[in-house]
């Protein structure tokens, strides 16, 4: 079977890939993990990759990847975009949860670490409106941007947020600035956050530096229990459900958000 049209993904993808795919009549050949986790995460490798491209008879178009996933999973994409380069297939990251791993003190940036595309999500973890977002393409992609304002030409809206793309350009004098202090004292902060609760008995497991995912089973102890607590101080997790609990933090959190989480998860009733 012809693999000329056909994109290799990850099996945890957002929906809107899925509908692009269906507009474009793309095949998508999936690839899973070794060991299934959760719906929301693919922790898939190199070698995954790699096998899968060696079972194509025609080299597929991209290798379609999301990392951090919604669990803060992050792929290691330099190992990844490696085998990549050398079938001369292109990596496309979707980088929604990850707009910031550029100004860590030691970029993990998927363009960083060797993918050609990649879409943050502005509004997730950088002061923008919701539905602000960056589309990167890297030095060896050059070539595909003339084609990507092509495509949104034909696929954005002719009357664009005004008020949302102001608050990109604000965001962007902003990382110019002072984001990278305060981005490196809040990585600090969740960490120790981290250590003060595993000391307490909760279970996390690793995830990118701005996320708390607490493991339910691990810990033994239910999500109803720690919702009510934190509904009792005012806290909303991005996610959560019967295995896990997500927390997102950024540097617009003060030392007292700090506090009342740790007091929150101090009042759970086990």
């Amino acid at each position: 079977k012809s693999c000329s049209r056909k994109i290799l993904a990850a099996r945890n993808v957002h929906k809107a890939f899925l509908y692009a795919c269906a507009l474009l009549d793309l095949d998508v050949d999936w690839i899973y993990p070794e060991k299934f986790t959760h719906l929301c995460s693919c922790d898939i490798t190199a070698e995954d990759v790699k096998k899968k491209l060696l079972e194509c008879e025609v080299l597929p178009d991209a290798v379609y990847l999301t990392s951090p996933d919604y669990l803060g999973n992050i792929l290691d994409i330099k190992s990844i975009s490696s085998v990549c380069d050398e079938f001369g297939v292109p990596v496309i990251v979707d980088n929604a949860h990850g707009a910031y791993l550029h100004f860590l003190k030691k970029t993990i940036h998927p363009i960083d670490e060797g993918a050609y595309i990649c879409c943050d999500s502005a509004h997730k973890t950088l002061p923008v409106l919701t539905g602000g977002a960056y589309l990167h393409f890297s030095e060896k992609a050059k070539h595909l941007a003339l084609k990507a304002e092509s495509a949104l030409s034909l696929f954005a809206s002719t009357s664009p947020s005004y008020i949302i793309l102001q608050s990109l350009d604000m965001c962007n004098a902003y990382l110019d600035s002072e984001y990278k202090n305060e981005l490196e004292n809040t990585v600090k902060s969740v960490k120790l956050l981290k250590e003060q609760l595993t000391d307490k008995g909760f279970i996390f497991d690793n995830s990118e530096p701005l996320k708390l995912v607490l493991n339910l089973k691990k810990t033994g102890i239910s999500a109803e229990s720690i919702i009510l607590s934190f509904k009792k101080h005012k806290i909303e997790p991005e996610f959560y459900d019967n295995d896990y609990i997500v927390m997102m933090f950024t540097p617009q959190i003060d030392e007292n958000g700090y506090k009342r989480v740790f007091e929150a998860f101090s009042d759970v009733k086990c």
